[in-house]
């Protein structure tokens, strides 16, 4: 990937920490956040998070420094923990059981498998399990895309 100055893209979180009202979110892992390149360096870029609030509940995987100023915060980041906005990938038209997901929840994308999908009070929920806790949570489908990897210069659907 050639990033570049003030170019939109995800940092990876490697978790999202219990302290506040966030608790049923203890224990997702592999997170991504969207923020601008701001600074490019060898092997590592400055990067501002588009919302201030996603770092007050996370810890970023191997960040070197946070940088406050102008009431912003500026990240220094490993390219290994950088990658492209995903494209907008359709669903499949078959069941969607066991499909690997990344659920939206504070402004981040969390990753996570389809369980199956259920009807509460008339609406289309699907029931989405974290691999990294127990708990089974109903998202509705404009909270969920396919998961993706960054791999090789290419996107590739999670198996």
């Amino acid at each position: 990937m050639a990033l570049r100055e003030d170019m939109l893209v995800e940092v990876r979180f490697s978790s999202m920490l219990n302290k506040t009202k966030w608790n049923k979110l203890e224990g997702y892992k592999g997170g991504w956040s969207e923020g601008y390149v701001k600074i490019l360096r060898k092997g590592f870029c400055y990067i501002y998070l588009k919302k201030l609030s996603d770092c007050k509940e996370k810890s970023l995987v191997k960040v070197k420094r946070f940088i406050r100023g102008n009431g912003k915060l500026l990240l220094e980041v490993s390219f290994d923990n950088v990658r492209p906005i995903p494209p907008y990938r359709q669903f499949p038209q078959h069941s969607l059981d066991g499909l690997a997901v990344e659920v939206k929840e504070m402004d981040s994308w969390w990753p996570g498998f389809i369980v199956r999908q259920i009807e509460l009070d008339n609406n289309q929920l699907w029931l989405v399990s974290f691999p990294h806790t127990k708990v089974l949570t109903a998202y509705p489908m404009s909270y969920l895309r396919p998961a993706q990897e960054w791999k090789g210069g290419q996107w590739t659907l999670v198996p």
